[in-house]
């Protein structure tokens, strides 16, 4: 997300605060994870991680505090560095305080950055390893835990056990267990498929939702995640709507299959559905009539993703439509006689 100040911000004025390198924990020890307030002069803007804690801190002066903040997401995959790079080689960074265990992970997420999904680590744990390694999935340290699940999606039969973990009732080993999954990239797919014929609601939310994650590697699994978006669980069929945008094969089965959830009972599968025939560009243009029957959708982030994918289909109807909704967006549906203003 983009933070824009359009006042000088100090800390007395309860800015943002963050926690660095917090993206992946599900805890927050205040003693051992100090907070960082994110303070600016006016005109400044600053980009910040949404999955790190994040807060309002309070604000002790004697006005309110005004910013604005911007959601980005990604569209298609990296397939080269975003960055002026010069090599995409990994090297170690060492200053951080759980540099050792946390290394496996940062290489996994600078691979990704790179187009270089699953490149092969120096050093892949022995097979017998294993157990060892899934038993810490549940360590009371997230960092030993993450580290665990980072050198399992080095071990190339270590999927089978993974995916008996995701239907765990530890929360952090379901999420342990798919980050591991993740790593694992083709050689976890036909077992994610697999599973998301489970019984388990959860299990099989889980299961298509890494599918989606793997996005290209999981292509193989199209068909069943398009049968995912017709599930009785509403979670299920969320995930479905958006890994058929990851995945990015722009067939008529998964159009069609996104057109049907947008008018979907649950705003979610609604929101995931339109921001995937977004992804799609103009691969979506079957959807535009329903598209524009989005564009008065009662969840805001459906609406907004119904612009976002009629812009990116660009026809000359779709372009249409969203002139045609520009000029009756003028007109604001909250003015009454109440409220005039």
């Amino acid at each position: 997300m983009a933070l824009y100040y359009p006042q000088d911000t100090p800390e007395f004025l309860g800015p943002t605060g963050v926690v660095p390198s917090s993206h992946f924990y599900s805890t927050y020890n205040q003693e051992t994870d100090p907070e960082i307030a994110v303070c600016g002069d006016a005109g400044t803007v600053t980009i910040i991680h949404y999955d790190l804690w994040h807060r309002a801190m309070p604000n002790s002066g004697d006005r309110n505090r005004h910013m604005l903040k911007f959601l980005f997401t990604r569209m298609v995959e990296p397939t080269k560095p975003a960055w002026n790079s010069e090599s995409t080689h990994w090297e170690e960074h060492t200053e951080h305080r759980n540099a050792d265990a946390l290394q496996p992970l940062w290489r996994s997420l600078w691979d990704w950055h790179c187009g270089n999904p699953g490149t092969p680590s120096e050093s892949i744990p022995e097979s017998s390893q294993t157990d060892t390694l899934l038993e810490l999935l549940d360590h009371e340290s997230e960092t030993l835990s993450l580290n665990a699940a980072s050198k399992l999606g080095m071990v190339p039969g270590a999927a089978p056990k993974l995916i008996e973990k995701l239907g765990s009732e530890s929360e952090s080993v379901r999420h342990n267990a798919g980050y591991a999954l993740t790593a694992l990239g083709v050689r976890a797919v036909d077992h994610l498929i697999a599973a998301t014929e489970d019984p388990s609601d959860r299990t099989r939310t889980l299961a298509v939702k890494l599918l989606g994650n793997l996005g290209h590697t999981a292509r193989a699994g199209l068909s069943l995640i398009v049968e995912c978006s017709s599930d009785p669980s509403p979670d299920v069929r969320e995930q479905a709507a958006e890994a058929l945008g990851n995945i990015e094969i722009h067939s008529a089965e998964a159009i069609a299959s996104l057109i049907r959830g947008l008018t979907d009972t649950d705003e979610r599968v609604r929101r995931s559905s339109s921001l995937s025939l977004a992804r799609m560009g103009r691969h979506s243009e079957p959807a535009i009539p329903a598209l524009i029957d989005a564009l008065s959708d009662t969840d805001r982030y459906a609406r907004a993703n119904a612009v976002e994918a009629l812009k990116r289909i660009g026809t000359t109807a779709a372009i249409q439509a969203l002139l045609e909704d520009l000029a009756t967006s003028r007109w604001c549906p909250l003015t009454t006689s109440e409220s005039t203003f």
